[in-house]
This record gives C-alpha cells, sequence and structure tokens, in this order.
C-alpha cells in the first residue's frame, strides 16, 4: 500500500506542477510585450541587405520581425511590425540597396488577412 501511495503522490505532484506550468504559459501570454525584448529579434533593412544571398536566407530571418510601412498618417510615417513567416520567389524585381531581388517576404500582422507579400 505505501508504494501505491508513494505512486498516486509522485502523479498529483506531476499533474500540479503541469497545471503551474500551464498557469505560467497563460500568464506569459496575457502580459504586454515590451519594446525592448522586441528590439532585438526585429531586422533591419541594412541587415535585409547584407543577409539577402546568404544560402539559408530564409531560414535565418523566419519569425524576426519588420517594420511595414503604412504610410502616412496625419503627417507622420506610420509602422506596423510584423512577423516574418517566410520568403518566396516574387514575379516582380525588387530594389533592395544596391542591387536587386526576386525575393519577397511574407509577413504577417498587417492585414485581415494575416499575411502581407
Amino acid at each position: 500500500r505505501n508504494k501505491h501511495k508513494g505512486k498516486d503522490k509522485d502523479k498529483d505532484e506531476e499533474e500540479e506542477e503541469q497545471v503551474e506550468a500551464s498557469s505560467s504559459q497563460q500568464a506569459a501570454k496575457e502580459e504586454p510585450v515590451k519594446l525592448a525584448n522586441i528590439l532585438p529579434v526585429v531586422l533591419k533593412r541594412q541587415e535585409l541587405e547584407e543577409w539577402l544571398y546568404e544560402k539559408n536566407f530564409a531560414e535565418y530571418v523566419r519569425h524576426l520581425f519588420v517594420r511595414y510601412g503604412l504610410g502616412i498618417r496625419d503627417g507622420q510615417n506610420t509602422y506596423r511590425l510584423c512577423e516574418i513567416t517566410g520568403v518566396q520567389q516574387s514575379h516582380k524585381i525588387y530594389k533592395v540597396g544596391n542591387s536587386r531581388t526576386d525575393q519577397m517576404l511574407v509577413l504577417r500582422g498587417a492585414t485581415s488577412d494575416g499575411n502581407i507579400k
């Protein structure tokens, strides 16, 4: 019996730990993201220019963030922070720095359908 009780106790402790972990994950989801935590994963245009022709470019930039220009609102440039979800080949050629590319970033976070290309 004692061994069985010990097993039940271990099982109960495991369930308690899982509940605590789940609660802490939910709390983390509810806390607002701080700009200081995001800045290290925001890709600058210069970095895009440098990495564009790297062999694993698509893997390097996936899940990083970029500022996406929405235009001018109230006389000021307006941007939205978007996550890079992938890289695709485009039918359009883009000028990037001193070179041109047909690589297109797929972004999440700025439109009703959730993606920008």
